[in-house]
């Protein structure tokens, strides 16, 4: 998916001191682990078929993992389901030929719009829902909707933006706190426990990663850089760009330790869009390591691909 905002891809700025490309990663093939399956072949379809699909930046599952429960949307409803009906459906038996099992949620909540974005808090007590077009924050009560009451707490506009994501705070100590992007490249920091959403933190952004602890986050931006900062908008910290790039966003950012990030890189070619995967390692107090590593889930190559794929 190309990605621009206006002018912001030709930024090369991000390269300047700092930066410094590292050795590859070693890739290590193996074909000595893997995921087992839980039934097979068999599989379970959570909601009724998109037509048209849903925006390639939509997020329509999520999972309370402490509570056993599962969320996803469809394109006129969401469904609520305990994650022990849904493995349970697997074993339900076969109908024809098709290794689609009949499943029957415990709520299906019908909807006006088609949502684009849906998670839980990290406490579990709420659920959020981002409408397609137009944006806009629903949050649902988790024990409410399991009482069977299908009614939104409250909402909160997002001035008719549409979403390209959210992300909660990873902590229960912070739950209350949810970043959110707009299409535009807006970042806004939602207090839920407030119920308000901040002004614009920071522009240009492409892709938000918490840290662990939840509290600070850093920004990938369009122009290739990320910005650490406080929840509030503080700046902390600038990642420059990966040496060597061209016209890339930061499509992808995961934060795995205080000085140490997953970054995946991806061209602003609207026919052939390509992504470069980079370690970055920050020697403090600015100095920054960038070592590429190999797309683990290749679409190409091998005949057959070693099961499982690693860099170390």
């Amino acid at each position: 998916m190309a990605f621009s905002f206006g002018n912001s891809g030709g930024a090369q700025a991000g390269n300047a001191g700092g930066a410094a490309s590292g050795p590859e990663l070693e890739t290590i093939a193996t074909e000595e682990l893997g995921f087992l399956s839980v039934a097979g072949e068999a599989k379970v379809r959570l909601t009724s078929l998109w037509s048209p699909l849903p925006t390639p930046t939509a997020s329509l599952l999520g999972v309370a993992s402490r509570r056993g429960l599962v969320a996803a949307a469809g394109p006129d409803h969401v469904i609520l389901a305990t994650t022990e009906s849904v493995r349970k459906a697997l074993e339900n038996p076969k109908e024809g030929e098709s290794e689609i099992r009949s499943f029957q949620p415990q709520l299906k909540m019908p909807l006006p719009m088609r949502v684009s974005q849906l998670a839980f808090t990290a406490d579990e007590n709420y659920l959020i829902l981002s409408a397609e077009t137009g944006g806009g924050l629903a949050i649902y009560e988790v024990q409410s909707l399991l009482n069977g009451s299908t009614s939104s707490v409250f909402e909160l506009p997002t001035n008719g933006e549409s979403l390209r994501l959210l992300a909660p705070n990873p902590t229960s100590e912070k739950a209350e706190l949810c970043a959110i992007v707009t299409t535009n490249g807006n970042l806004h920091m939602t207090n839920l426990k407030e119920r308000k959403i901040s002004n614009v933190l920071k522009s240009q952004v492409s892709s938000v990663s918490w840290s662990s602890r939840g509290k600070q986050l850093c920004a990938g931006l369009g122009d290739g850089t990320i910005h650490q900062m406080t929840p509030e908008g503080e700046a902390k910290a600038e990642i420059p760009k990966a040496p060597n790039l061209g016209n890339h966003h930061v499509s992808s950012l995961t934060w795995l330790e205080n000085n140490l990030w997953l970054a995946i890189y991806t061209s602003n070619d609207e026919s052939a869009p390509s992504s470069v995967y980079n370690i970055i390692t920050r020697t403090p107090p600015s100095s920054f390591s960038f070592q590429k590593i190999s797309d683990p889930i290749e679409p190409f190559g091998a005949e057959k691909a070693p099961i499982i794929q690693s860099s170390g």
